[in-house]
């Protein structure tokens, strides 16, 4: 059915059939699960079709992705005690506010990417918060049998493009 999610080992047993390839004389099982799993990220690169949401208390004034979560594709909203966050670049707050930077403690209301794996915030907060961040998810099969983590229907791009990157393969 079209919502039905395959497995890694699904995917690369289909792949096997497009290549005439069943007994794995040409190509190894490794080497398909890197097409396979190039595949599922690239479309998720290109469409962002699965997100994710985390959420931390904290009262730092900068915080590193990976402190948020581990399969962050790019950040995306930020929402500090349920208020969304103003996202600026380190630029904007040049301009805008000078000495951002030594202001007073205060609940945030900024959101400064200080590079793609730390975020600060401004004014500084003094009180703990509950921060949540909306991201499109970083994801690929953890294992052989673990379903894809992509819509059911994408699946069928997968069959094609990891045969076509078996053909292309050097060698």
């Amino acid at each position: 059915p079209l919502n039905t999610k395959w497995t890694r080992t699904e995917i690369r047993d289909a792949v096997r059939r497009d290549l005439q390839d069943p007994n794995a004389r040409w190509w190894t099982d490794l080497e398909l699960n890197h097409y396979i799993d190039a595949w599922q990220m690239d479309v998720q690169n290109h469409l962002e079709l699965v997100w994710g949401t985390a959420t931390i208390t904290t009262s730092t004034s900068t915080l590193t992705l990976t402190a948020l979560a581990t399969d962050i594709l790019r950040l995306d909203a930020l929402y500090w005690n349920q208020r969304r966050l103003v996202e600026r670049s380190n630029l904007d707050m040049e301009i805008v506010e000078r000495e951002w930077l030594s202001q007073g403690s205060q609940t945030p209301i900024v959101a400064v990417m200080d590079s793609p794996e730390t975020v600060s915030f401004w004014p500084p907060p003094n009180i703990a918060g509950t921060l949540v961040a909306e991201y499109p998810l970083q994801g690929s099969f953890g294992t052989d049998t673990s379903t894809m983590f992509l819509p059911a229907w994408t699946r069928y791009s997968a069959i094609p493009y990891c045969a076509y990157r078996a053909y292309l393969r050097a060698g």
